[in-house]
Parts: C-alpha cells; sequence; structure tokens
C-alpha cells in the first residue's frame, strides 16, 4: 500500500483498482461458504396477487409544454374512449396511460401513430420500475 506523509501525520491512499480487486478475491476464496450460502438471493417487490396494470407510456414531441388535461382531452376520444383509461403526468409532454384491459391496450398501441395538435405523440410499452427518462 502507498502512503506520503503530510507534516507529521502519515496518510495511507487507496490502492490501485486491480491490487484492490485481487485482495478482494483473494479474501472471498478464503471463506468457507456452504451450499445453502451460495444459492444467489432473488428479491422481486411485485406482488403475486396485484391487479395486472395494462401501461403505456407516451411523449408528445413539441418543444412547449401541453398540461396533461390537454393531452388527455386529444388522446381520449382517438382512442376511442376506453372505459377506466386514467392518464398520469411523469414530465414535460410525457405521461402514462393505464388501460382497463390489454384488449384496449393493444389496440391503441397497433393503431399509431398518434398526434395532439399536430404534434406526434410516440408511445412505448411501459413498466412500472422504468424511469421517465427513459421513454
Amino acid at each position: 500500500m502507498a502512503s506520503s506523509e503530510r507534516g507529521k501525520e502519515k496518510v495511507d491512499e487507496a490502492p490501485l483498482p486491480r491490487a484492490a480487486r485481487a485482495k478482494l478475491e483473494e479474501d472471498l476464496g478464503k471463506l468457507d461458504i456452504t451450499d445453502d450460502e451460495a444459492t444467489p438471493l432473488v428479491i422481486d417487490d411485485r406482488d403475486e396477487g396485484a391487479k395486472r396494470k395494462w401501461l403505456l407510456a407516451g411523449k408528445v414531441m413539441y418543444r412547449h409544454v401541453f398540461h396533461i388535461q390537454i393531452i388527455s382531452s386529444a388522446l381520449r376520444p382517438a382512442w376511442g374512449n376506453p372505459k377506466g383509461l386514467l392518464f398520469r403526468s411523469v414530465g414535460e409532454n410525457m405521461f402514462v396511460a393505464e388501460f382497463a384491459t390489454q384488449r384496449d391496450r393493444d389496440r391503441v398501441w397497433e393503431g399509431s401513430p398518434w398526434h395532439v395538435s399536430k404534434n406526434v405523440v410516440v408511445l412505448s410499452e411501459f413498466e412500472e420500475c422504468m424511469q421517465p427518462s427513459e421513454l
């Protein structure tokens, strides 16, 4: 390990990344792990009994900001006023549309292109763990 002296105190510097990795691998090799302990743990926070959600994420390609009500008012009738359709804003001109049925969601997904006031709407399939920047 490299060290340097500053005044009277001695300060240890961090080891190089390769050396640290080699040391870690060496130390891990010394561990006595049983087969049960070596089994990886998978953590899934999804609720198995939860109602399935049919979601699409969308973004209106326009330099000015549309309010979610404007987007909803334009797309709801164009999409056939599906029962249970909810819109949530997730950023500027970005939204998540939640459908009550897979059939409604698939019809909208396959029926594009869509637009709001002559501005294109880009849709993508949405997973609940997605970030708005992934649209």
